[in-house]
């Protein structure tokens, strides 16, 4: 949650004040990134926290690849444990999951597209 807060004070920040609020929203996420991985895959409060991590890297940094490379592995490693769900967590998970997916089609179908008008 800390994270998010600096990544929403970036998204209106300017100069100085952008790239403080940038760095500690990086080093936030990192160390959030760090204490979830104690949590399964499957987790939503993990699967949300990677979700939030792919956009601040898209929307604040700039890093379509990087935003794709962390919404990729969350999703792919859920995946592959999802035989071992909660049912409890079932429903949250599920569209965590989804919009992770709806994310990286997007955003590779951009990436695509500014390709092709580089070409």
């Amino acid at each position: 949650m800390k994270a998010d807060c600096y990544r929403y004070l970036a998204e209106y920040k300017v100069d100085v004040a952008k790239q403080a609020a940038v760095n500690q929203a990086l080093a936030a996420y990192t160390s959030a990134q760090e204490m979830a991985n104690h949590l399964p895959t499957t987790n939503p409060v993990r699967l949300g926290l990677s979700l939030n991590f792919s956009v601040f890297w898209y929307s604040i940094m700039d890093e379509p690849l990087m935003a794709c490379a962390v919404a990729r592995s969350a999703y792919d490693q859920a995946l592959g444990d999802l035989d071992t769900l909660n049912n409890d967590n079932y429903k949250d998970t599920a569209i965590i999951m989804m919009t992770l997916r709806n994310n990286l089609e997007q955003w590779i179908s951009e990436m695509k597209g500014d390709d092709d008008a580089n070409s």
